[in-house]
């Protein structure tokens, strides 16, 4: 489980009226990160809304890697979270590095180096030591669109800062496939991923899938005028249908075939994480009271202000 950045806070700086409010949400979900078993978080510039020290104080009481590679010590010009995290499932090392291009006015003695430099630099280290590659990055739109070109190498991308969400179906051009999952965390985005020879490329087949899913429909659509009779002797006097038919079944087996020889693959599906899913009684009720003690906080500041 992975968090692209900008988890704990929606702006660069809290306001007064909704702070122990914000604050309780914030330390509320680091410890549902723990409890779930997140591997790591990318630092987000509205992660530091309420400081630097306060950032680094979760930072210091959590198990879960908080990382970035180019939020540096403007002193030492040296990153103040680990560039990157390797973590390893079922005998696959999985590389991560953080990446951000922002941080808020008001924090003091740090600096963000350039996105595209510090990411190279390190994905170059993660590669050495991984057979996946993930980088999570925390960036505006104007740099979004040329992560690709500048991270060729690199497996997956996941943004955050971004209200687009990337749909299973979506065709994405050669290179790293960059996933997208909204803001306010109503969505995950879950990659599988079967691995067997790391000298063969990895298959990404939500896209596959999703052809197959629409060759279907229109070979079931076209069978409804007579579900017993095959397609051939349907249309045998529509020879422009028949060579759509023909087109839609080489096509299925020629996609059925690359999904059947892939050494590696990858499936992404993007889930809503709405009342439909079940939720795990116990955090569900440390949700819940910890919503109701910022109903609190939060009429006791309107209160008093």
């Amino acid at each position: 489980m992975l968090d692209s950045g900008d988890a704990f806070f929606k702006a660069d700086i809290l306001p007064n009226n909704t702070r122990e409010a914000d604050i309780l949400k914030a330390e509320t979900i680091l410890s549902g990160y723990e409890r779930i078993g997140y591997d790591c978080i990318n630092v987000g510039g509205f992660d530091f809304a309420n400081g630097k020290e306060f950032l680094f104080g979760l930072q210091n009481t959590s198990k879960i890697p908080f990382i970035s590679a180019n939020i540096v010590d403007t002193e030492t010009a040296q990153p103040v979270f680990d560039p990157y995290v390797i973590v390893e499932r079922q005998g696959m090392k999985i590389g991560i590095v953080g990446l951000s291009d922002h941080l808020p006015a008001h924090v003091e003695g740090l600096g963000v180096d350039d996105v595209f430099s510090s990411g190279k630099r390190y994905l170059a280290e993660v590669e050495q030591k991984s057979d996946i590659t993930i980088i999570l990055a925390n960036v505006d739109r104007k740099i979004t669109k040329d992560l690709r070109k500048h991270f060729p190498s690199a497996n997956y991308i996941f943004l955050s800062k971004t209200r687009s969400r990337t749909q299973p179906g979506n065709i994405q051009p050669e290179g790293p496939m960059i996933y997208s999952t909204g803001i306010q965390g109503k969505y995950l985005a879950k990659v599988d991923v079967s691995f067997r020879n790391g000298n063969e490329p990895i298959l990404y087949t939500s896209p596959k899938n999703a052809e197959l899913e629409r060759i279907n429909r229109r070979l079931k659509n076209l069978q409804k005028r007579n579900p017993e009779t095959p397609l051939e002797e349907l249309y045998a006097g529509q020879p422009n249908v028949l060579n759509i038919v023909n087109e839609y079944r080489a096509k299925k087996e020629m996609i059925e075939s690359e999904l059947s020889d892939a050494a590696n693959t990858s499936e992404y599906q993007l889930m809503d994480l709405s009342r439909k899913v079940e939720s795990d009684p116990g955090l569900l009720a440390i949700v819940n009271d910890v919503l109701a003690a910022c109903d609190e906080l939060t009429g006791k500041t309107k209160s008093s202000g």
